[in-house]
């Protein structure tokens, strides 16, 4: 669900990028960082509150991989109060 958000956001804004090269970076992406992959952390979505609902499946995500972070720019969906 993260590499389809990614992926979608960077094309639409830089229609510069390729498709076909953003592929080949999450295929990169998958195949070299330990650990990047997380599944089944669904269930955990309904129990997120963040100011983006659009956005649990990230923190979710985090919790059930056992992240001790989340890298973004989007503090104003990421409040650090909201996601600690």
């Amino acid at each position: 669900m993260i590499h389809d958000e990614w992926t979608r956001n960077a094309l639409k804004q830089r229609p510069d990028l390729k498709a076909e090269d953003l592929e080949r970076t999450r295929s990169l992406m998958n195949a070299h960082v330990r650990d990047s992959l997380v599944t089944g952390f669904e269930h955990l979505i309904p129990s997120v509150e963040l100011p983006d609902a659009d956005d649990r499946h990230v923190v979710a995500a985090a919790i059930h991989g056992g992240a001790s972070l989340i890298v973004t720019f989007n503090l104003k969906d990421f409040p650090p109060t909201g996601c600690r």
